[in-house]
Protein backbone atom coordinates (compact mmCIF):
# COMPACT_ATOMS: atom_id res chain seq x y z
CA UNK A 1 0.00 0.00 0.00
CA UNK A 2 2.29 2.66 0.85
CA UNK A 3 4.49 1.80 -2.83
CA UNK A 4 0.75 2.46 -3.94
CA UNK A 5 0.55 5.98 -1.91
CA UNK A 6 3.99 6.73 -2.93
CA UNK A 7 3.79 6.20 -6.78
CA UNK A 8 -0.02 8.30 -6.45
CA UNK A 9 1.86 11.05 -4.74
CA UNK A 10 -0.50 10.91 -1.77
CA UNK A 11 1.80 12.37 1.02
CA UNK A 12 -1.50 12.04 3.45
CA UNK A 13 -1.67 8.14 3.27
CA UNK A 14 1.97 7.58 2.57
CA UNK A 15 2.75 8.52 6.35
CA UNK A 16 0.04 6.62 7.49
CA UNK A 17 0.49 3.38 6.04
CA UNK A 18 4.68 3.90 6.20
CA UNK A 19 4.72 4.34 9.88
CA UNK A 20 2.14 1.37 10.37
CA UNK A 21 4.43 -0.60 8.06
CA UNK A 22 7.53 0.07 9.89
CA UNK A 23 6.42 -0.44 13.95
CA UNK A 24 5.15 -3.56 11.99
CA UNK A 25 8.45 -4.44 10.88
CA UNK A 26 10.09 -2.93 13.84
CA UNK A 27 7.79 -5.13 16.47
CA UNK A 28 8.32 -8.17 14.70
CA UNK A 29 11.63 -8.32 13.53
CA UNK A 30 10.46 -8.42 9.81
CA UNK A 31 13.53 -5.79 9.01
CA UNK A 32 14.74 -8.60 6.72
CA UNK A 33 12.47 -7.85 3.99
CA UNK A 34 13.71 -4.21 3.68
CA UNK A 35 17.66 -5.44 3.25
CA UNK A 36 17.54 -8.78 1.71
CA UNK A 37 15.88 -10.61 -1.27
CA UNK A 38 13.17 -12.97 0.76
CA UNK A 39 10.42 -14.57 -0.56
CA UNK A 40 7.86 -12.54 0.90
CA UNK A 41 9.29 -9.07 0.12
CA UNK A 42 9.37 -7.79 -3.05
CA UNK A 43 11.46 -9.46 -5.88
CA UNK A 44 13.95 -6.67 -5.63
CA UNK A 45 14.32 -4.66 -1.82
CA UNK A 46 15.66 -1.65 -3.46
CA UNK A 47 12.23 -1.07 -4.37
CA UNK A 48 11.55 0.00 -0.60
CA UNK A 49 14.13 2.49 -0.20
CA UNK A 50 12.53 5.52 -1.50
CA UNK A 51 9.99 4.52 1.21
CA UNK A 52 12.98 4.42 3.76
CA UNK A 53 13.89 7.39 2.91
CA UNK A 54 10.79 9.13 3.51
CA UNK A 55 9.89 8.32 6.27
CA UNK A 56 13.65 9.32 7.77
CA UNK A 57 13.46 12.50 6.04
CA UNK A 58 9.43 13.61 6.45
CA UNK A 59 8.65 16.05 8.55
CA UNK A 60 5.58 14.46 9.91
CA UNK A 61 7.75 10.96 11.01
CA UNK A 62 10.80 13.15 12.27
CA UNK A 63 11.97 12.06 15.51
CA UNK A 64 9.48 9.45 15.51
CA UNK A 65 9.70 5.25 16.02
CA UNK A 66 9.44 4.59 12.22
CA UNK A 67 11.95 7.48 11.32
CA UNK A 68 14.19 6.09 13.56
CA UNK A 69 13.75 2.60 12.27
CA UNK A 70 14.28 3.57 9.01
CA UNK A 71 17.07 5.07 9.69
CA UNK A 72 18.92 1.66 11.68
CA UNK A 73 17.57 -0.04 7.83
CA UNK A 74 18.97 2.53 5.74
CA UNK A 75 22.33 2.44 7.77
CA UNK A 76 22.22 -1.46 7.38
CA UNK A 77 22.26 -1.19 3.60
CA UNK A 78 24.82 1.41 3.72
CA UNK A 79 22.66 3.77 2.44
CA UNK A 80 22.76 6.14 5.14
CA UNK A 81 24.35 9.10 3.23
CA UNK A 82 21.99 8.59 0.91
CA UNK A 83 18.72 12.11 0.05
CA UNK A 84 17.49 10.47 -2.95
CA UNK A 85 16.88 7.31 -4.80
CA UNK A 86 15.40 5.57 -7.76
CA UNK A 87 14.25 2.18 -6.43
CA UNK A 88 16.69 -0.04 -7.74
CA UNK A 89 20.56 -0.13 -7.60
CA UNK A 90 22.80 -0.25 -10.98
CA UNK A 91 24.76 -3.05 -11.79
CA UNK A 92 27.75 -1.99 -14.06
CA UNK A 93 30.16 -4.30 -15.99
CA UNK A 94 33.47 -2.53 -17.05
CA UNK A 95 35.62 -6.16 -17.55
CA UNK A 96 35.19 -7.52 -20.68
CA UNK A 97 31.76 -6.53 -23.10
CA UNK A 98 30.02 -3.49 -21.27
CA UNK A 99 26.55 -4.56 -19.72
CA UNK A 100 24.14 -2.05 -17.32
CA UNK A 101 21.09 -3.22 -14.95
CA UNK A 102 18.48 -1.19 -13.82
CA UNK A 103 17.89 -3.52 -11.14
CA UNK A 104 16.99 -7.13 -12.39
CA UNK A 105 16.31 -5.15 -15.64
CA UNK A 106 19.43 -5.08 -18.71
CA UNK A 107 19.47 -1.94 -20.58
CA UNK A 108 19.60 -2.50 -23.95
CA UNK A 109 22.01 -0.80 -26.60
CA UNK A 110 19.15 0.66 -28.44
CA UNK A 111 18.18 2.83 -25.36
CA UNK A 112 21.82 4.88 -25.40
CA UNK A 113 20.46 6.23 -29.02
CA UNK A 114 23.74 7.19 -29.46
CA UNK A 115 27.19 6.66 -28.74
CA UNK A 116 28.47 9.66 -27.29
CA UNK A 117 25.82 9.04 -24.20
CA UNK A 118 27.24 5.73 -23.45
CA UNK A 119 31.00 7.32 -24.03
CA UNK A 120 29.97 9.88 -21.31
CA UNK A 121 29.36 6.90 -18.50
CA UNK A 122 32.20 5.14 -19.44
CA UNK A 123 34.33 8.30 -18.68
CA UNK A 124 32.41 8.81 -15.43
CA UNK A 125 33.05 5.10 -14.25
CA UNK A 126 37.14 5.59 -14.97
CA UNK A 127 37.22 8.83 -13.03
CA UNK A 128 34.59 7.93 -10.66
CA UNK A 129 35.81 9.31 -7.82
CA UNK A 130 36.42 13.21 -9.02
CA UNK A 131 34.36 15.19 -11.21
CA UNK A 132 35.60 16.41 -14.57
CA UNK A 133 35.08 20.13 -15.88
CA UNK A 134 33.09 20.04 -19.35
CA UNK A 135 35.64 21.92 -21.69
CA UNK A 136 38.12 18.71 -20.11
CA UNK A 137 35.48 16.08 -20.70
CA UNK A 138 34.96 17.33 -24.56
CA UNK A 139 38.65 17.38 -25.15
CA UNK A 140 39.35 13.82 -23.72
CA UNK A 141 36.30 11.97 -25.44
CA UNK A 142 35.88 14.27 -29.23
CA UNK A 143 38.77 16.00 -29.80
CA UNK A 144 38.34 16.39 -33.07
CA UNK A 145 35.32 18.58 -32.92
CA UNK A 146 35.12 22.45 -31.89
CA UNK A 147 34.62 23.89 -28.42
CA UNK A 148 30.72 24.92 -29.87
CA UNK A 149 30.20 21.63 -31.20
CA UNK A 150 31.61 19.67 -28.33
CA UNK A 151 29.98 21.66 -26.14
CA UNK A 152 26.50 21.12 -27.73
CA UNK A 153 26.90 17.12 -27.92
CA UNK A 154 28.15 16.80 -24.60
CA UNK A 155 24.59 18.54 -23.26
CA UNK A 156 23.03 16.31 -25.57
CA UNK A 157 25.05 13.30 -24.56
CA UNK A 158 24.71 13.98 -20.91
CA UNK A 159 20.87 13.97 -20.65
CA UNK A 160 20.16 11.41 -22.75
CA UNK A 161 22.46 9.62 -20.15
CA UNK A 162 20.62 11.08 -17.11
CA UNK A 163 17.42 9.70 -19.01
CA UNK A 164 18.99 5.89 -19.49
CA UNK A 165 20.36 5.67 -15.41
CA UNK A 166 16.61 7.21 -14.45
CA UNK A 167 13.75 6.93 -16.84
CA UNK A 168 11.13 8.00 -14.32
CA UNK A 169 12.86 10.81 -12.41
CA UNK A 170 10.79 13.84 -12.93
CA UNK A 171 12.88 16.70 -15.06
CA UNK A 172 13.60 19.12 -12.63
CA UNK A 173 14.85 16.19 -9.54
CA UNK A 174 18.44 15.89 -8.76
CA UNK A 175 19.95 12.68 -10.40
CA UNK A 176 20.77 9.50 -7.52
CA UNK A 177 23.56 8.61 -10.30
CA UNK A 178 25.25 11.54 -11.78
CA UNK A 179 26.01 15.12 -10.60
CA UNK A 180 26.44 18.53 -12.21
CA UNK A 181 28.08 21.04 -9.58
CA UNK A 182 28.64 23.80 -11.79
CA UNK A 183 30.86 23.32 -15.01
CA UNK A 184 31.95 19.71 -13.27
CA UNK A 185 30.03 16.50 -13.98
CA UNK A 186 30.38 13.13 -12.77
CA UNK A 187 29.31 10.45 -10.51
CA UNK A 188 27.89 10.82 -6.92
CA UNK A 189 30.12 9.32 -4.39
CA UNK A 190 27.32 8.20 -2.38
CA UNK A 191 25.14 6.23 -5.22
CA UNK A 192 23.28 2.82 -4.67
CA UNK A 193 26.01 1.48 -7.58
CA UNK A 194 27.78 -1.98 -8.20
CA UNK A 195 30.57 -1.62 -10.44
CA UNK A 196 32.46 -5.18 -11.07
CA UNK A 197 36.13 -3.27 -11.29
CA UNK A 198 35.37 -1.74 -8.12
CA UNK A 199 34.73 -5.38 -6.57
CA UNK A 200 37.52 -6.51 -8.74
CA UNK A 201 40.05 -3.95 -6.34
CA UNK A 202 38.09 -4.53 -3.33
CA UNK A 203 38.49 -8.52 -3.19
CA UNK A 204 42.27 -8.69 -4.33
CA UNK A 205 42.90 -6.02 -1.81
CA UNK A 206 40.94 -7.76 0.81
CA UNK A 207 42.96 -10.99 0.13
CA UNK A 208 46.35 -9.36 0.36
CA UNK A 209 45.49 -8.13 3.73
CA UNK A 210 44.50 -11.96 4.23
CA UNK A 211 47.11 -13.20 2.33
CA UNK A 212 50.01 -13.95 5.53
CA UNK A 213 47.74 -15.44 8.24
CA UNK A 214 44.64 -16.61 6.79
CA UNK A 215 45.45 -18.35 3.74
CA UNK A 216 42.30 -20.30 2.40
CA UNK A 217 40.47 -17.35 3.25
CA UNK A 218 42.64 -15.18 0.91
CA UNK A 219 42.57 -17.24 -2.05
CA UNK A 220 38.66 -17.46 -1.89
CA UNK A 221 39.02 -13.33 -2.19
CA UNK A 222 41.24 -13.84 -4.82
CA UNK A 223 39.17 -16.29 -6.96
CA UNK A 224 35.96 -14.22 -6.49
CA UNK A 225 38.35 -11.54 -8.38
CA UNK A 226 39.30 -13.46 -10.90
CA UNK A 227 35.66 -14.76 -12.08
CA UNK A 228 34.85 -11.02 -12.25
CA UNK A 229 37.61 -10.29 -14.80
CA UNK A 230 35.72 -11.54 -18.19
CA UNK A 231 37.99 -9.40 -20.26
CA UNK A 232 40.10 -5.92 -20.56
CA UNK A 233 38.61 -2.86 -19.12
CA UNK A 234 36.37 -1.43 -21.40
CA UNK A 235 37.86 -3.34 -23.74
CA UNK A 236 35.78 -1.51 -27.12
CA UNK A 237 38.07 1.81 -26.54
CA UNK A 238 41.30 -0.12 -26.93
CA UNK A 239 43.50 2.69 -28.11
CA UNK A 240 41.51 5.51 -26.66
CA UNK A 241 44.14 7.31 -23.66
CA UNK A 242 41.66 8.58 -21.01
CA UNK A 243 40.94 4.73 -20.61
CA UNK A 244 44.44 3.27 -20.87
CA UNK A 245 46.13 3.77 -17.78
CA UNK A 246 43.30 1.76 -15.76
CA UNK A 247 42.71 -0.70 -18.41
CA UNK A 248 46.80 -1.19 -17.91
CA UNK A 249 46.27 -1.19 -13.87
CA UNK A 250 43.57 -3.54 -13.52
CA UNK A 251 45.07 -5.73 -16.08
CA UNK A 252 48.10 -6.06 -14.00
CA UNK A 253 46.66 -6.84 -10.61
CA UNK A 254 44.63 -9.38 -12.56
CA UNK A 255 47.65 -11.12 -13.81
CA UNK A 256 49.78 -10.67 -10.60
CA UNK A 257 46.58 -11.80 -8.65
CA UNK A 258 46.40 -15.35 -11.31
CA UNK A 259 50.41 -15.99 -10.44
CA UNK A 260 49.78 -15.79 -6.82
CA UNK A 261 46.77 -18.25 -7.01
CA UNK A 262 48.60 -20.37 -9.75
CA UNK A 263 51.55 -20.77 -7.50
CA UNK A 264 49.53 -21.85 -4.57
CA UNK A 265 47.62 -24.18 -6.25
CA UNK A 266 50.75 -25.56 -6.78
CA UNK A 267 51.85 -25.95 -3.44
CA UNK A 268 48.65 -27.53 -2.51
CA UNK A 269 49.22 -30.07 -4.88
CA UNK A 270 45.90 -29.03 -6.71
CA UNK A 271 47.64 -29.85 -10.15
CA UNK A 272 44.53 -29.34 -12.59
CA UNK A 273 43.61 -25.91 -11.31
CA UNK A 274 46.60 -24.86 -11.77
CA UNK A 275 46.61 -25.63 -14.73
CA UNK A 276 43.39 -23.97 -15.30
CA UNK A 277 44.42 -21.06 -13.78
CA UNK A 278 47.54 -20.39 -15.67
CA UNK A 279 45.99 -20.87 -18.66
CA UNK A 280 43.35 -17.86 -17.96
CA UNK A 281 46.15 -15.57 -17.60
CA UNK A 282 47.88 -16.71 -20.20
CA UNK A 283 44.90 -15.51 -22.47
CA UNK A 284 45.59 -12.18 -21.24
CA UNK A 285 49.35 -12.45 -21.21
CA UNK A 286 51.21 -14.92 -23.33
CA UNK A 287 54.39 -13.97 -22.41
CA UNK A 288 53.57 -14.49 -18.56
CA UNK A 289 56.98 -16.75 -18.60
CA UNK A 290 55.73 -18.40 -14.51
CA UNK A 291 52.38 -19.51 -16.09
CA UNK A 292 54.31 -21.89 -18.17
CA UNK A 293 56.67 -23.01 -15.49
CA UNK A 294 53.31 -23.92 -13.62
CA UNK A 295 51.90 -25.44 -16.31
CA UNK A 296 55.17 -27.80 -16.60
CA UNK A 297 55.35 -28.64 -12.81
CA UNK A 298 52.06 -29.52 -12.90
CA UNK A 299 51.19 -31.45 -15.96
CA UNK A 300 54.35 -33.02 -14.87
CA UNK A 301 53.21 -34.23 -11.40
CA UNK A 302 50.04 -35.92 -13.34
CA UNK A 303 52.27 -37.75 -15.22
CA UNK A 304 51.63 -36.03 -18.75
CA UNK A 305 55.58 -35.33 -19.14
CA UNK A 306 55.19 -34.70 -22.63
CA UNK A 307 52.14 -32.07 -21.83
CA UNK A 308 55.19 -30.20 -19.62
CA UNK A 309 57.59 -30.10 -22.63
CA UNK A 310 54.78 -29.26 -25.18
CA UNK A 311 54.33 -25.97 -22.28
CA UNK A 312 57.90 -25.34 -22.40
CA UNK A 313 57.93 -25.26 -26.14
CA UNK A 314 54.78 -22.56 -26.37
CA UNK A 315 56.79 -20.89 -23.70
CA UNK A 316 59.69 -20.66 -26.02
CA UNK A 317 58.07 -19.62 -29.11
CA UNK A 318 55.67 -16.76 -27.85
CA UNK A 319 58.51 -15.38 -26.24
CA UNK A 320 60.42 -14.90 -29.16
CA UNK A 321 58.21 -14.29 -31.22
CA UNK A 322 56.75 -11.37 -29.28
CA UNK A 323 59.60 -10.07 -27.47
CA UNK A 324 62.34 -11.45 -29.06
CA UNK A 325 64.11 -13.60 -26.03
CA UNK A 326 64.59 -16.65 -24.70
CA UNK A 327 63.32 -18.17 -22.06
CA UNK A 328 64.72 -17.68 -18.22
CA UNK A 329 67.45 -19.87 -16.93
CA UNK A 330 64.61 -21.08 -14.25
CA UNK A 331 62.37 -21.79 -17.23
CA UNK A 332 65.13 -24.15 -18.90
CA UNK A 333 66.52 -26.04 -15.83
CA UNK A 334 62.94 -26.82 -14.86
CA UNK A 335 62.55 -28.29 -18.50
CA UNK A 336 65.85 -30.34 -17.90
CA UNK A 337 64.86 -31.23 -14.59
CA UNK A 338 61.32 -32.51 -16.07
CA UNK A 339 63.76 -34.74 -18.89
CA UNK A 340 66.02 -36.17 -16.05
CA UNK A 341 62.79 -37.53 -14.67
Amino acid sequence: QALLWRRMDDTARLERDLAALLALAEDNDYGYLFTRKTLMGPPDPRVLVPLLLFARDSESLGRTPAAHYAARLLAQLGLSHLQNHPGYRLRIQTLGSFRLWRGADEVEPAAWERKKSRQLLHLFLTYRETLLEREQIVEMLWPELGTEAGLRDFKIAFSTLSRVLEPDRDRNAPSAYVVRDGSRYGLRDEADLWLDSAAFLDEIAAGDRLWEREREAALACYRRALALYHGDFLQEYPYAEWCSEERERLLTLYLRTAERVADALLAAAAWEEAIAVSQALLTRDDCWEQAYRVQMVAYTELGNRAQAVRAYQRCEARLQQELGVAPMAETVALLEEIRRR
